[in-house]
């Protein structure tokens, strides 16, 4: 069983957001001309979605552990294998795209609290996702194997986001 990396193993600074994607393989990684990568992602990362477009800001693998469970307790499992694009709030910032705190909709309250939103042109998500292709960041995975120890611990502390907790024992949670 793999332990899920460490914040600071990933080699970003913290902190930073988190765009779940909707398959790993939407964040193209291929030989395309940039350009092409770049509205092709776009379009599977941002416009088939909804908007305005969510993300979760994480400081600590506290943080990172608690959206990743809050996320996948709208799935099967808490183990489902999840991806994320981080995105720096400076990228936001540079290209004039605000983001505003917003309610969470996962069963973690702790998750909830850390969710984001943003509204953005299709000009700026193509500006947008060429600086972080061109920053070579990589796409963030864990794997169901990686998750065992997140998913224990979660159940272990009652978290609302194992479905099957009926009061959540962190501390620092709270509906609101």
């Amino acid at each position: 069983m793999a332990a899920p990396p460490k914040l600071a193993e990933l080699g970003l600074d913290t902190p930073v957001y988190l765009r779940k994607l909707p398959r790993k393989d939407s964040w193209r990684n291929d030989e395309a001309l940039l350009a092409e990568r770049v509205r092709g992602v776009v379009e599977a990362v941002f416009l088939r979605g909804p908007t305005p477009y969510s993300l979760f800001v994480v400081a600590s693998d506290e943080d990172y552990r608690r959206v990743t469970m809050g996320i996948n307790s709208g799935r099967g499992s808490l183990k489902e294998d999840v991806s994320y694009i981080p995105i720096l709030p400076r990228d936001l910032q540079d290209l004039g795209i605000p983001v505003e705190r917003s309610p969470g909709d996962t069963r973690c309250h702790v998750a909830n609290g850390l969710h984001l939103e943003f509204s953005a042109e299709e000009s700026q998500l193509g500006e947008l996702c060429q600086r972080i292709m061109e920053a070579k960041r990589s796409v963030w995975s864990l794997k169901r194997n990686q998750l065992v120890e997140w998913e224990a611990q979660t159940r272990t502390e009652g978290c609302l986001s194992d479905k099957s907790s009926t009061q959540c024992l962190v501390r620092d949670c709270s509906p609101g």
